[in-house]
């Protein structure tokens, strides 16, 4: 029989908040109840898990663009459009 995936509880989702000081980890903005969204270090798609440990909390519209990427790569991603931004339109 396949095993049951524990759900991240209510209070645990609640340590992370605190732990992070109630800002998204990746751009430290504020975070209030209608902007957070708990999003995974590792996504369940490449075979992260549902461990608290796995949990991070992150603005909504960050964690939209983020989608099934890790961190480390989401930043790359913005590195190189930030980058690419900045660089002189050509005429």
């Amino acid at each position: 029989m396949a095993q049951r995936r524990r759900r991240v509880t209510a209070g645990e989702l609640r340590e992370i908040l605190e732990k992070q000081g109630y800002r998204c980890a990746l751009t430290g903005m504020e975070l209030a109840p209608d902007t957070v969204s708990f999003d995974h270090l590792k996504p369940i798609a490449i075979g992260g898990s549902q461990a608290a440990r796995n949990i991070q909390a992150v603005h909504r519209v960050v964690n939209r663009m983020k989608h099934t990427l890790e961190n480390a790569d989401f930043v790359s991603w913005c590195r190189l459009v930030a980058d690419y931004s900045r660089e002189p339109a050509e005429d």
